[in-house]
């Protein structure tokens, strides 16, 4: 989500307070998170039987996890619309009174990013799979992190090493990061 709150932010741009997270979802971002779990579920296919690996799809997690979850509901609508999330803002800094600016900082860039979404890139280089959102996320996240993980589309940056992605430990194949994974 905060990919869709600030896609469009630019050095100097400020906000009078930090937005409400959750409550500002809507069919952009659930696009996003369906596209991002479509992603996954073309690598984890690839991958199911040597790992025996079982990712369901967003939808589904979410009808599991949410209290009284509609599974007719788009995800946006489940964060949008439950108590628990109600109030919660997007991580801002604040500069001064009534001037915030994002935090780029913050663990929904600092571990989401290198320890989730990388990681996913990584299998899917892995498993020759394409992740098209998933790439639309990463180069922007990159740039506002000043990071560099995609660099003509390939994970291949300086700072893949900073990731838990398997290219960060000398895995380019998925045989081997079968063979490393595997208990005998």
């Amino acid at each position: 989500h905060m990919y869709h709150l600030l896609k469009d932010w630019k050095q100097g741009d400020t906000f009078p307070e930090p937005p409400l997270f959750y409550e500002t979802m809507g069919p952009e971002t659930n696009e996003l998170m369906m596209g991002t779990s479509a992603d996954v579920q073309r690598i984890a296919e690839v991958i199911r039987n040597r790992l025996r690996l079982d990712v369901k799809p967003l939808t589904i997690w979410e009808s599991e996890c949410t209290e009284k979850a509609d599974p007719s509901m788009t995800v946006d609508t489940v964060f949008r619309t439950s108590p628990a999330y109600k109030g919660f803002r997007a991580p801002f800094k604040k500069e001064s009174e009534g001037v915030y600016v994002p935090d780029f900082k913050h663990r929904y860039f600092t571990e989401d990013i290198p320890y989730g979404l990388v990681v996913w890139k990584g299998l899917a280089e892995l498993t020759e799979v394409e992740t098209p959102t998933i790439d639309k996320i990463l180069n922007w996240c990159q740039k506002m992190m000043e990071k560099e993980y995609i660099v003509a589309g390939k994970l291949v940056g300086k700072d893949v090493k900073e990731t838990s992605a398997p290219q960060a430990y000398g895995v380019f194949k998925l045989d081997d990061l079968v063979k490393r994974t595997t208990v005998t």
